[in-house]
């Protein structure tokens, strides 16, 4: 409801539609400390039907350390290659998604922090 300085009254609608392609969360940091509190990392939300699911971790030099096609599978928090911690810092995510019925991929891209107390 608007009324604007001459006394004339008006209403104005929009309407908008969500795109529940990307009805999740991405967590930005994740403490793989087996206390059982937020010790893996991954999407959190709506079930992932999608046809192609792809999720990659680098570090900042830009070397692969964790890579999954698996909707269910979440970061630990190791390398994938040598199955060791990897190091306390801060980690860029690569998610790459194609909806069933869609013709475009969707590539997400950001940040996720790897904090370790021990």
């Amino acid at each position: 409801y608007n009324e604007p300085q001459y006394g004339c009254a008006d209403t104005t609608f929009r309407y908008m539609e969500v795109d529940p392609f990307f009805t999740f969360y991405v967590p930005s940091g994740f403490t793989p400390e087996g206390d059982g509190l937020n010790d893996t990392w991954g999407p959190v939300g709506q079930s992932f039907e999608y046809e192609s699911y792809n999720v990659q971790i680098y570090d900042r030099w830009g070397n692969l350390m964790w890579q999954t096609d698996n909707p269910t599978k979440f970061w630990d928090g190791t390398n994938q290659n040598s199955t060791k911690d990897v190091k306390q810092g801060t980690y860029v995510y690569v998610f790459k998604l194609k909806k069933f019925n869609t013709f475009e991929p969707k590539t997400i891209t950001g940040t996720v922090t790897l904090y370790r107390h021990k």
